[in-house]
């Protein structure tokens, strides 16, 4: 066993759902939340704290088999950013569709971390990021475009109509669109897809069913796909560390950033929670 002191520790939409009880598998009585978070062991090194334990409490005692430790060359907010939404957005561009580059993806929720990490990936591929957003501003969407999206569209519009397999339309169909709000918003992203494209969905922030457009699925074969970061590490123990060394190398060299909205001492818990519920643009951290 090794005493941790946290350090950092992220608040995330799918810990309000593991609150309420709607995300993933219900913890058992009592128990703390914080699905992702880094702190310090004894010896100086930075460790992540383990998702079942729990990351927002100052200090945990954890077995040390199978800790996750991390590069100390990297700031303790960054890596507290990097195990869930950054590995999601990589294995969405990794595992579903051989892309090649000037493929248009396309993404809602767009200025959610996973969309940060996927239009900051995707550019990196020499492909062709897109991004939904709700009630789109300016600043939006200049932010996402010095990201690298090519394209930032509000909800609102009937943006499915601006793509074309025509060669003289600026952006061909999109071949793979990540959902993370479902609803109308996803039955937009199917739309906009080009013939035999993948939607993948990872969530559902409008709470609203995700629907399917059939014409959609009959005429244009679309596939429709889910993806649970925390299944496919289980699934894939043996990968995980690698594909946190590429994670971590990307970020390292300033070609992954994760936005923070505002950081919070623990005992201010209730600040960090309120503002994480709001609109923000970032995540919102909590430190020891």
């Amino acid at each position: 066993m090794a005493r941790v002191k946290m350090v950092a520790a992220a608040v995330h939409p799918s810990d309000f759902g593991m609150i309420a009880g709607t995300y993933g598998k219900a913890k058992a009585f009592p128990c703390v939340m914080g699905r992702e978070g880094v702190g310090i062991m004894e010896n100086g090194d930075i460790v992540r704290i383990p998702e079942e334990i729990g990351a927002w409490q100052e200090v945990v005692d954890v077995s040390t088999k199978n800790l996750i430790v991390c590069p100390k060359d990297l700031k303790p907010g960054q890596l507290a950013l990097s195990f869930i939404n950054p590995p999601t957005a990589l294995r969405i561009l990794e595992d579903f569709v051989k892309l090649k580059a000037g493929d248009v993806v396309i993404t809602n929720g767009g200025k959610s971390a996973v969309s940060q990490a996927f239009i900051q990936l995707a550019r990196q591929r020499g492909l062709k990021p897109c991004a939904v957003v709700r009630g789109k501003t300016f600043d939006d969407e200049a932010w996402l475009k010095s990201l690298g999206a090519e394209r930032v569209f509000d909800e609102s519009e009937a943006y499915f109509n601006f793509f074309s397999d025509s060669t003289s339309n600026p952006l061909p169909k999109p071949v793979l669109a990540l959902n993370q709000v479902g609803g109308e918003s996803v039955s937009k992203l199917i739309k906009a897809l080009g013939d035999h494209g993948i939607c993948v969905t990872i969530g559902g922030a409008s709470k609203d069913p995700v629907r399917y457009p059939t014409r959609e699925l009959i005429f244009k074969d679309v596939a429709l796909r889910g993806f649970w970061m925390d299944r496919w590490a289980r699934e894939n123990s043996s990968e995980l560390l690698p594909m946190m060394e590429k994670v971590w190398n990307l970020m390292r060299e300033g070609k992954l950033t994760q936005e923070v909205a505002g950081v919070f001492k623990l005992d201010k818990f209730k600040n960090a929670l309120e503002m994480a519920e709001g609109k923000r643009r970032g995540k919102v951290l909590l430190t020891a």
